[in-house]
């Protein structure tokens, strides 16, 4: 099932607001961790060089009275404070500088393992189905097939579905064909006829034969048009 928009958009707000408490959570470690391990370093070497590469800075600590006048001084390094830092480390549960950086490393791990179990279990959304699209159902084309007085059937009624012009052509076609046959008849010549008279019939019955079978069934074309 689709889950509706002001639900999905609220589970994503959710879990943007979740991985930015963890990034602050982390960021809070880690400044943790590298203030221990400022301290530390502080404590293992006294003598080491600062960021530049330069040895210790040596600070003169004056002490002056009400007239500003100096009244005592003294030297001050980095590795003079070292009692002081232990003394700090001890106020703060680290007793030994050798085990306490694995200290803070197991610490470490344990706030992010305490993280992930109190990670509140959250469903991940189900990804959004779209319908799969049904296929197109396949186009049949109809195709009107007129069959020549030739390929027809002699007998047997003209198929339901044929049209008022197709019955037409189809009965026009066959009185057509039918005076063809007749006009291809032998005609009957007497026996004293005529040269003139013959070749004069000869030339009627090539016209009849040729032109007006056609000429015949044209107009009843147009005729049988006309009616629809």
């Amino acid at each position: 099932d689709l889950r509706p928009k002001d639900r999905i958009v609220s589970v994503l707000q959710r879990r943007l607001e979740y991985v930015a408490k963890n990034v602050d959570s982390l960021q809070k470690q880690l400044e943790t961790a590298e203030t221990k391990y400022a301290a530390a370093t502080v404590v293992s070497q006294p003598d080491a060089t600062d960021e530049d590469g330069q040895p210790p800075i040596t600070e003169i600590v004056e002490e002056l009275d009400d007239d500003d006048n100096v009244v005592s001084y003294r030297l001050k390094r980095h590795g003079d404070s070292v009692p002081l830092v232990k003394e700090a480390l001890e106020k703060a549960g680290i007793s030994d500088l050798a085990e306490g950086e694995p200290e803070c490393e197991q610490q470490t791990m344990d706030s992010s393992s305490v993280q992930t179990e109190d990670k509140p279990s959250q469903t991940p959304p189900n990804p959004i189905s779209l319908p799969e699209k049904a296929p197109p159902p396949p186009t049949t084309t109809t195709r009107k097939a007129v069959s020549s007085p030739e390929d027809a059937e002699p007998a047997g009624a003209p198929a339901p579905d044929m049209s008022r012009r197709a019955k037409r052509v189809e009965r026009i076609m066959r009185t057509a064909k039918e005076q063809e046959s007749v006009s291809w008849d032998k005609p009957v010549i007497p026996e004293d006829e005529d040269t003139a008279d013959m070749a004069l019939r000869r030339e009627m019955l090539k016209y009849n034969m040729g032109e007006v079978g056609a000429v015949v069934a044209e107009p009843q074309l147009e005729e049988g048009s006309s009616d629809d």
